[in-house]
């Protein structure tokens, strides 16, 4: 941790080999800060039974996440390697059958860490439809930047996201249309409230 020298950061999952009664074994995640080889803060959650880890699928995103006097955010990032459904109608992923990259930001509180933000970094969604057809046109959206602001709601600063858009015509093979999409998000006392699948940027 960049202001906290001696705390370290981890990202874990691990299989239970346990299986609910759908047969689906459990993946737990946990988040952890360790201190003098102690957890001193952690969250332990089931990640999303869709989901497929690989080596690599964790990183941990350590920006100047500077909520208030007394609180830096950290980011965990999680790729997903789980492939997309055959002819969807848009997903998270940077093709149409790869996984997604999902962002969430952890605040420490006391000995828990609690996740204030989540979103994935770019999601994609046909304006025709399911894509097997071959004259289908996507539009997708990849974040670029999460910024601090020095504006603060509910005791944290506010969190700008800044969000490319761009329209593609897949039977023409070319870009059609490019725009940038920048958003506010105002803390609410529990979450910045937002996820990127709620299309903000397509309104």
């Amino acid at each position: 941790m960049p202001n906290a020298p001696g705390t370290t950061i981890a990202a874990i999952a691990f299989d239970t080999k346990l299986e609910d009664y759908d047969g689906l074994r459990s993946i737990i995640q946990v988040i952890a800060l360790v201190e003098a080889d102690k957890v001193v803060a952690a969250n332990r959650s089931i990640i999303e039974e869709d989901a497929v880890i690989a080596f690599g699928g964790y990183r941990i995103d350590t920006a100047r996440y500077i909520l208030s006097r007394d609180v830096r955010a950290f980011g965990v990032l999680f790729h997903s390697h789980a492939r997309g459904a055959r002819c969807p109608e848009g997903g998270d992923g940077e093709s149409m059958t790869s996984g997604g990259t999902y962002l969430t930001l952890w605040i420490r509180e006391s000995e828990h860490l609690r996740a204030i933000f989540n979103t994935s970094l770019y999601h994609w969604t046909s304006l025709d439809g399911h894509v097997c057809r071959d004259d289908v046109r996507i539009i997708g959206a990849r974040i670029t930047t999460i910024g601090v602001e020095r504006t603060s709601s509910n005791g944290f600063a506010d969190l700008s996201i800044t969000v490319r858009v761009t329209q593609e015509d897949y039977s023409l093979g070319e870009i059609t249309d490019k725009r940038t999409v920048r958003k506010v998000l105002k803390y609410d006392g529990q979450s910045y409230g937002i996820e990127m699948f709620n299309f903000f940027w397509d309104q």
